[in-house]
């Protein structure tokens, strides 16, 4: 079920992404 939240400005897809690029990071971190 798909519905906006006026408090929430993030985006499902923004939140996604902020998330994809905190792994990565996490990620890099470990193969340092």
């Amino acid at each position: 079920m798909i519905y906006d939240k006026p408090k929430h400005k993030e985006t499902q897809q923004e939140r996604q992404a902020r998330n994809q690029r905190e792994y990565e990071r996490l990620v890099a971190e470990l193969k340092h």
